[in-house]
């Protein structure tokens, strides 16, 4: 209970603090206020924007699909000119965005450039990483440009328990890296970045629960969160026990993810923003398909004309009425996450 009142206060309170406006808060009710009655056509813009600065990565995770070296999304990272022409649409709403998805961020030549462009219009930035890929240069910008939330993944104590999901990973360089950042924070007297850390228990890892949170403690890292791995992680994925039994047999009992979900509802076609390295876009963070894809952001259309294209209509229509019959076909048809009535 403590973690998760530490982690609501930590990602939300202090960082949406520090960006408000009232603006972005009227964003923020509005859009609550449309997912809740569910209102086909928004008058917001979704408040929980992802924009994947690199969707590659150097580790091998088993069930992640650019882990699995999967070919059915254009790889690639991210410039600053092609940041700012999907930033510029929704800066003015978000109060924080997260920039990552499917890879490593840290692979991205123009991160730091992006995150100074980030703040200098008002906006936080989080950041998730699995601290394999680094250079000295990169652990001293992370605290110098006070990244505001950065989430690690750090999935065991000992190279070999780390190692059976983290494939390639080195878990001394990990804790090198952590070791490091928390050292440069104090040295420069920097409550930024607030680190989390979180860890995925699988059938190997379960031991070091307690000596990862210990040594978490002995860091000061401000969050230690350990929850089960997901039985899916990209749309299409079945609920197929026997194909994660390697990593889940003894941890996960329920064939479900304990993520935001509502009954017969879709929150993320309503709140959420997904964006690839090259500009297309998803409405939620678990579409991974370049044919899945909504559109792309390359044109004159604003923010709210493009969350109000037709497949974005057809797609909320399919959890706004009953045996919907839809003009188009969308890939939230294919979605075994959510049901419909």
């Amino acid at each position: 209970m403590l973690e998760k009142f530490k982690h609501a206060f930590y990602l939300y309170v202090i960082i949406w603090l520090r960006y408000f406006t009232l603006k972005k808060m009227y964003n923020f009710f509005l859009n609550l206020y449309e997912r809740k009655i569910k209102r086909e056509q928004l008058r917001s813009v979704p408040f929980i924007v992802n924009i994947d600065v690199s969707n590659v990565c150097i580790l091998g995770c088993p069930l992640c699909p650019t882990g699995r070296k999967d070919s059915s999304q254009t790889k690639g990272t991210m410039t600053l000119a092609q940041f700012k022409i999907i930033f510029d649409k929704i800066k003015d709403y978000v109060f924080d965005v997260k920039l990552y998805n499917w890879g490593e961020p840290f692979l991205c030549h123009d991160l730091f450039l992006i995150v100074e462009y980030c703040h200098a219009n008002k906006v936080g930035v989080r950041l998730h990483s699995n601290l394999n890929y680094y250079t000295e240069e990169i652990l001293q910008n992370i605290v110098k440009y006070k990244i505001d939330y950065l989430h690690l993944s750090i999935d065991g104590f000992t190279q070999e328990n780390y190692q059976f999901y983290r494939r390639n990973g080195d878990i001394a360089k990990v804790f090198a890296g952590l070791k490091k950042i928390q050292e440069l924070k104090k040295e420069q007297g920097s409550f930024f970045p607030i680190i989390h850390w979180g860890y995925l228990i699988n059938n190997k890892n379960k031991a070091e629960v307690l000596l990862s949170r210990d040594y978490a403690k002995k860091l000061k890292v401000e969050i230690f969160e350990a929850f089960n791995m997901c039985l899916f992680t990209t749309l299409g994925d079945k609920y197929n026990q026997g194909h994660y039994q390697e990593f889940l047999s003894e941890v996960v009992a329920e064939e479900k993810c304990n993520f935001r979900t509502d009954k017969n509802h879709c929150p993320y076609l309503w709140n959420e923003l997904s964006i690839n390295p090259n500009g297309t876009f998803y409405p939620c963070c678990i579409m991974y398909e370049d044919k899945d894809v909504f559109g792309q952001f390359n044109d004159d259309r604003t923010i709210q004309q493009i969350v109000n294209s037709e497949i974005f209509i057809e797609s909320r229509n399919l959890f706004r009425q009953k045996d919907y019959k839809s003009k188009i076909a969308t890939p939230c048809q294919r979605c075994t996450w959510y049901k419909k009535y």
